[in-house]
Parts: C-alpha cells; sequence; structure tokens
C-alpha cells in the first residue's frame, strides 16, 4: 500500500508526557516518529480517535504541543497512537522537530565512538595476548 504523506517522519526513542486536555492524568510514553504535522508513540492508553492531547517533548527545553488523535492501532499489550499537531505556530513545530533530529543524530555519533573505542580496546587486548 502506497502513503502519500505530506511531512517527512524522523525516527525517535525520546520519552514524553501526554494527557488528555481536559485531564490532568500524565501518561509517560516514548515516541516513534515526530514530522513537522504530527508524531506517534507507544501507549499503555487506547485513546480514542478525535480526542485532543496534550504533548510535552521531554528535551531541553520542553516543547509542549497540543494534538488531535487520528488514529490508534493495538499492538498487543499496548497501542501505537498518531496525532496531528493542532498548533498553528510553524516555527515551534520546527524548532521542535529540528531539535529531536539534533538529539537523534548526537545518540548515534555516540554509539559509533562507543563502537570503535570497544573495537580498539580489543585489538589492543589481541596484541597484549
Amino acid at each position: 500500500m502506497l502513503e502519500h504523506r505530506r511531512f517527512y517522519r524522523h525516527p525517535t526513542e525520546i520519552p514524553v508526557e501526554v494527557w488528555d486536555a481536559s485531564e490532568s492524568d500524565l501518561h509517560f510514553q516514548h515516541l516513534h516518529n515526530v514530522s513537522l504535522g504530527g508524531l506517534a508513540f507507544e501507549s499503555e492508553t487506547n485513546w480514542q480517535q478525535g480526542s485532543i492531547i496534550r504533548v510535552r517533548i521531554l528535551i531541553n527545553p520542553p516543547f509542549e504541543l497540543f494534538g488531535r488523535v487520528v488514529w490508534c492501532k493495538n499492538k498487543s499489550d499496548t497501542f501505537e497512537v498518531g496525532i496531528e499537531f493542532t498548533d498553528k505556530n510553524q516555527n515551534v513545530k520546527s524548532d521542535m522537530v529540528e531539535e529531536v533530529c539534533q538529539i537523534e543524530m548526537y545518540k548515534d555519533m555516540l554509539v559509533r565512538i562507543a563502537e570503535d573505542v570497544s573495537d580498539s580496546e580489543a585489538n589492543m587486548l589481541n596484541e597484549t595476548n
């Protein structure tokens, strides 16, 4: 099935707080991906399509946005939830996506450095034995 998306999705696993806009109960979740149009996250809650929720992306500084649930898929013991941002401020969304992408690039770089160091240490140990 061919999908036609307006915005590119950026994969991520950054923690978020999610709650119904009319309630105060927070749910701690992890993002799956983010774009200028919305985001997807894993949840223990079966969010109803059309619900208006608030999302706080836990980066420094945190970004807080409103969104509408556009889909909620059962994934056996959890749900994957997609929301569409309802905020009109394009600059805030753009800054948030850019920040998330920078964090993911930095995480990838750290993993590569750790792998290189581990390989170097293994080679040094092999040379001394």
